[in-house]
């Protein structure tokens, strides 16, 4: 991702806005620190966990969120530019489950249109288990942005380019990956001569319906 704001920005989430807002999502705060966060009620029943690095710098920043499904702060990591972050722990009350049929969405939080990436996501991908140090690398390294489904890396479930061959309308954002999970542009989209999404045209950016994806991607309890 790319960006210059100093706003809260959800990059990837399925909170579910009409369930106690349960679900997960990673953030970007005002102070432009890395977020994930996993609810069962907002703000009463979560867990929340930051990196120290602050990204909204106008350079490119490639992420890595994993999660191993314990309910712990311990259980999850974020990698910046192929570095693992030390985190700390923002919230640590989670003691139920995050499990929601809310729908996942790129670039905005649930269903309500809040907090919409204002920056240059390039491109999203989602693993069946946790990436290794070495596998998160291997992403890293790939090029800008890596072809993930040519990298070989085991458990890949959903990738989507965000690349000219996309398109607004129902399931105009097409996924490359095995989970076959295409989305739906939402507002309007520009594009690149190198297929990069530069800029969303309102506040619902883009959805990807591809909840089953993600239970089975993180393991949520």
């Amino acid at each position: 991702i790319q960006t210059t704001a100093s706003t809260t920005q959800v990059v990837i989430g399925n909170v579910d806005a009409t369930a106690n807002h349960r679900g997960w999502s990673n953030y970007l705060f005002t102070d432009g620190h890395v977020h994930f966060q996993l609810e069962n009620v907002q703000n009463t029943n979560g867990l929340d966990v930051a990196a120290p690095l602050a990204i909204n710098d106008g350079e490119l920043h490639h992420v890595v969120v994993t999660y191993g499904g314990n309910s712990l702060p311990a259980g999850a990591n974020i990698y910046i530019d192929g570095v693992l972050q030390v985190l700390s722990t923002i919230g640590n009350s989670l003691t139920a489950t995050t499990v929601t049929t809310g729908e996942l969405r790129l670039g905005i939080w649930g269903s309500t249109g809040q907090f919409a990436t204002d920056g240059t996501p390039r491109q999203y991908s989602i693993f069946s288990g946790v990436l290794s140090q070495a596998q998160v690398n291997q992403l890293y390294n790939a090029g800008v942005p890596p072809v993930v489904d040519e990298l070989g890396i085991p458990g890949l479930l959903s990738y989507w380019k965000l690349d000219d061959e996309d398109a607004e309308g129902t399931d105009g954002i097409h996924d490359y990956g095995p989970g076959g999970f295409d989305g739906t542009a939402e507002g309007g989209l520009t594009l690149s001569a190198r297929g990069e999404i530069l800029e969303r045209q309102s506040s619902l950016w883009s959805r990807i319906q591809a909840e089953a994806v993600m239970k089975m991607a993180l393991g949520l309890r």
